[in-house]
């Protein structure tokens, strides 16, 4: 995970600083991204959010150890708020947040959450502290298991998850190993459950066509910034990708629109290795 000092300064020294300091292209390679959603910074790449907790003892407290161990217990608790107000909030696709599967009342703890990670704590001389805590999005107990039985809730093509792929099956020889689209100039936003569409409406790829526990452990796409990262991403997306690139976005940017043509392209290489079980599809946005 991204050291927090950097999560930080790229998105309010770079974000707010760099049109003037650095090249546009420079700019949206660091940033692209990086989403402040107003509580707390998310990583689309990394695929986890961080916010700042702040926290404070009472001067009715005597001590320096208890005021100090009140005031980080403040910090993380007012961090733990601020990460389920961010989890609540996160954008399943264009239409669609997680409150809008869940009810917050209903949703575990942020602390009994797989993938939560305290990455600072600041102490300061006036008994304040700063806590700087990371939520990573997926693995067993994270939030996309939690979120997971929701959202294929909502898709008709279950038929494909009841077959259990085999655990560490090479590719074929002459096959494909994984799925990179370029989105081009196409604005996509990105979510925790995107699709491929053809250019005719037709569902190419979605939550439904992954196998749930790659989904879970991996998240249904990846998302990346340049081209050469994504090529680069060989224990993701394996040694010989298949590369196209994207008509345009739909839905306000959430999901990728192709052209009839690679459908058929990616649906024949499908069925000789399929990579989409095995979530081995890396969005270049």
């Amino acid at each position: 995970m991204k050291n927090i000092h950097k999560i930080y300064f790229m998105i309010f020294a770079i974000v707010l600083m760099s049109p003037i300091l650095c090249p546009a292209s420079s700019v949206a390679d660091k940033n692209i991204l990086l989403e402040n959603n107003g509580i707390g910074i998310i990583d689309w790449g990394e695929g986890s959010i961080t916010v700042i907790g702040q926290g404070s003892c009472p001067t009715a407290e005597s001590g320096f150890e208890r005021r100090k161990t009140i005031a980080k217990q403040n910090a993380l608790s007012d961090a733990y708020g601020k990460l389920k107000d961010a989890v609540m909030n996160l954008r399943l696709d264009s239409n669609t947040i997680v409150k809008d599967k869940i009810d917050a009342a209903s949703f575990p703890s942020i602390s009994s959450l797989e993938g939560l990670s305290v990455e600072e704590l600041r102490f300061f001389a006036n008994g304040n502290v700063t806590a700087y805590v990371s939520l990573n999005f997926f693995g067993i107990g994270s939030v996309f298991d939690i979120l997971y039985s929701k959202l294929i809730q909502q898709n008709s093509l279950q038929s494909h998850l009841d077959e259990e792929i085999p655990k560490n099956l090479p590719v074929p020889a002459g096959t494909y190993s994984g799925l990179i689209i370029s989105a081009g100039k196409s604005k996509i936003i990105p979510s925790l459950n995107p699709k491929i569409l053809s250019i005719d409406g037709k569902e190419i790829y979605g939550i439904s066509k992954s196998d749930e526990d790659s989904a879970v452990e991996n998240g249904i796409v990846v998302f990346s910034a340049r081209m050469r990262d994504a090529k680069m991403s060989k224990d993701r997306i394996g040694i010989r990708p298949l590369i196209i690139k994207s008509v345009k976005s739909a839905d306000s940017g959430s999901n990728i629109i192709i052209s009839k043509k690679d459908a058929e392209k990616i649906s024949k290489a499908v069925k000789k290795y399929d990579f989409f079980k095995r979530c081995r599809v890396i969005f270049v946005i």
